[in-house]
């Protein structure tokens, strides 16, 4: 079963494979492309078909790679001599420097297990407990001296970076001369799910394309077509989702809800009890969960804030809330007044930014639901 999709595999981006063919045949692709969106959306699995579409040695008029080329052959595999991978990894020792070369066949199984992935599935496939994944300084080395080299059998060498939010800004400035003036024949392909932590310094070097959502009938069509959804869910798990068959499918399996979404409601509901006791046994127990997984749900919790505000001063159209769950929504809405909202915001900031910073997580818990308890109205 081929790793990389076909382009007719991607969903809603048929236009945007059709640029990139039209600028690879004129030979006006740009040296450096960052495409954006959102984690589990359409931008990584775009990103494997350009780097076919770009090592391919026989594309179709259409632009679009033959599919039985030796090149595509190993594009399917992921193990093109001429395509490098760079993702964020965790240090195994420290002392010892490490690149992506080193994780490059558990990044494979995690794409062929997930062609829509998020980066929990990555920690998860590290088990990267309470580290967090960085593109190390060694990266930019490898890939000074990788691009040195001459292309093994193509005209091209593709640089495919997931996630060059996570360079450290050593290895970032190291980059800064290459992605400038690449040797000829390199392309680099970023794909970036928050382009706003960036260096500008590297965004400035970067042509931003950022990847759309998939269209509510096209999502629809697949979910029914081929995941045998019934028409009704389909339309509640689109509309859920926004364009994002990752959270389609998390939000099928899991019964209409996200695993953070629930947990962010449970967190924002506590408050509501007026006692102490409760909420500092609450902190007590998130202080038991590895760090990124406090900060995922501190990560969250602006998300579901969003939807309280639509559901107390918005039509139902913009509410992307199961209905399980609209009622308990509703409660914690009636308790939040308008008013308040920018201060929980700047709350939920302070917080995550001490988490961060290894502050002690029962005690930043604690006064945070403390402080909603202030704010929520009797």
């Amino acid at each position: 079963m081929p790793i990389v999709p076909k382009p007719s595999d991607l969903l809603g981006q048929e236009h945007l494979v059709a640029h990139f063919a039209s600028q690879i045949v004129a030979g006006e692709l740009p040296h450096a492309i960052l495409l954006t969106g959102e984690e589990g959306g359409e931008a990584f699995p775009l990103s494997l078909v350009l780097a076919q579409q770009v090592l391919c040695e026989e594309l179709t008029p259409e632009g679009v790679p033959c599919g039985h080329c030796h090149s595509c052959r190993q594009m399917a595999e992921l193990q093109h001599p001429d395509l490098t991978l760079v993702f964020p990894i965790i240090k195994a020792q420290e002392g010892k420097e490490y690149t992506s070369e080193m994780m490059l066949e558990p990044f494979r199984e995690l794409i062929a297990k997930h062609p829509r992935f998020t980066t929990l599935e990555w920690r998860e496939q590290l088990d990267a407990g309470n580290k967090q994944p960085q593109i190390m300084v060694a990266e930019a080395e490898r890939l000074i001296h990788n691009t040195s080299l001459s292309s093994f059998k193509s005209r091209y060498q593709v640089i495919l970076i997931w996630q060059p939010e996570t360079m450290r800004t050593e290895t970032a400035n190291k980059l800064l001369k290459l992605l400038e003036e690449p040797p000829t024949g390199v392309v680099f392909i970023m794909v970036s799910h928050s382009p706003h932590r960036l260096l500008p310094t590297i965004i400035s070097r970067l042509q931003k394309v950022a990847v759309p959502k998939i269209p509510e009938p096209t999502l629809i069509k697949y979910l029914v077509e081929q995941k045998g959804t019934a028409d009704e869910e389909a339309r509640e798990l689109t509309h859920l989702a926004q364009g994002n068959l990752y959270k389609a499918l998390q939000l099928k399996e899991g019964g209409g809800l996200f695993k953070g979404e629930m947990e962010a409601l449970r967190f924002l509901q506590l408050p509501l009890q007026r006692h102490p006791k409760p909420l500092l046994e609450a902190a007590q127990e998130y202080a038991k969960m590895d760090r990124p997984e406090v900060i995922s749900l501190l990560d969250a919790l602006p998300m579901l804030l969003r939807e309280l505000l639509a559901l107390r001063y918005g039509s139902d159209d913009v509410v992307f809330l199961p209905s399980k769950i609209l009622a308990e929504a509703h409660a914690i809405s009636m308790a939040l007044p308008l008013e308040k909202y920018t201060i929980v915001m700047d709350e939920l900031t302070d917080a995550k930014l001490e988490i961060i910073q290894n502050g002690n997580i029962t005690m930043v818990l604690f006064d945070l639901l403390l402080t909603l308890t202030r704010i929520y109205q009797k």
